[in-house]
């Protein structure tokens, strides 16, 4: 199998360099790059509740700690002032920091925080895919390009993203009237209960997102050998749905499901820098950074108390949210041919 690839990406490799010239000479311009990036942040999920005077109170809060590493390949392909680009990456499972679950669960008073708990987090997997449309404006004349061009970059692209978090060996604290045979009281209280490391059962939690931005960015090109790139986005839709799994013991047999499902616009704004340097020819090698942000979205709310149940019952009494932070670092060498045109 390794053979088959090696000789398939050789026979590719080659008859894209003997198309390569012509190719760019009718103004066509495209890049191919292998990228490894490294991902942290934390994804939060709420569920919300309303007293008696229809005030909304957060009833629960799980905060989900993201540490992943990925590998990835990315593409462009455009004509002149017109790049389509695209991009698809896979994460490692491992280790993920911590998981917080927080609860308030005294009925008389909602600003008392109940039960918390402290898990061990995991990736259990994740991916993300997006392709973008990408208009190309210069600024600068051409008789300037060969010390200094500024290009305006307006964008629409769509993303896609899932992670998957498995949380287990927890220890926590427990101050709801059910935990302390009386009233409710504070989780850090001495009469809440305590549980052991590794005592509380798990929870899974799956967080898928499909996002569309539009978007403009600004190149700088000097003395064209160095790039770079900054650009800012803003959701004009996002749809988020998230499957969260309580489990009933340890072995992870039995338990409830939580399905939400939320919606937002212009909520999530990315922030993007792109460092790139030619070092020989058609090569070059790049550095980025990405900074996502998406403020409170909030939505309905679906349960079913059994892992063997096949539907969801929707569940009117609450509604459900979801924020979530997360920084990218890539770094990857990037072949482009006809790069006149081509920014990244």
């Amino acid at each position: 199998m390794k053979k088959i690839f090696f000789f398939g990406f050789l026979i590719f490799f080659l008859t894209f360099s003997m198309c390569a010239e012509k190719f760019t000479e009718a103004g066509f311009h495209i890049s191919f790059s292998p990228v490894y990036s490294f991902e942290l942040g934390q994804l939060d999920e709420f569920v919300f509740s309303k007293d008696s005077m229809e005030n909304e109170y957060k009833l629960s809060e799980l905060n989900w700690d993201l540490q992943n590493h990925y590998l990835g390949i990315s593409a462009d392909f455009g004509w002149k002032w017109i790049s389509i680009g695209t991009n698809a990456s896979l994460g490692f499972s491992g280790n993920s920091g911590n998981m917080l679950d927080s609860d308030w669960q005294d009925n008389s008073n909602h600003s008392i925080k109940t039960n918390f708990s402290i898990s061990d987090n995991s990736i259990k997997s994740s991916g993300s895919f997006e392709i973008r449309l990408k208009g190309i404006l210069p600024v600068t004349p051409e008789s300037k390009a060969d010390i200094f061009a500024i290009k305006v970059i307006p964008s629409v692209t769509y993303h896609y993203s899932y992670h998957s978090f498995s949380a287990n060996n927890a220890e926590g604290w427990y101050g709801d009237s059910g935990h302390t045979g009386k009233t409710s009281v504070p989780y850090d209280s001495e009469s809440a209960k305590h549980f052991e490391k590794g005592t509380l059962c798990g929870i899974d939690y799956l967080r898928e997102q499909n996002k569309v931005f539009i978007g403009a960015g600004v190149d700088f090109n000097f003395i064209k050998r160095f790039e770079l790139f900054l650009n800012f986005d803003i959701s004009v839709y996002s749809l988020i749905n998230s499957l969260d799994t309580h489990y009933n013991n340890l072995n992870k047999t039995t338990g409830k499901m939580f399905l939400d499902k939320m919606q937002e616009s212009f909520k999530t704004m990315r922030f993007s820098a792109s460092l790139n340097y030619n070092f020989y020819k058609d090569f070059y090698i790049c550095a980025d950074y990405l900074f996502t942000h998406q403020e409170l979205a909030q939505g309905i709310s679906y349960s079913k108390y059994s892992l063997t149940e096949t539907s969801y019952k929707l569940d009117e009494t609450v509604t459900s949210g979801s924020v979530g932070s997360t920084h990218r670092f890539s770094i990857y060498v990037k072949i482009a041919l006809g790069n006149q045109y081509f920014l990244y």
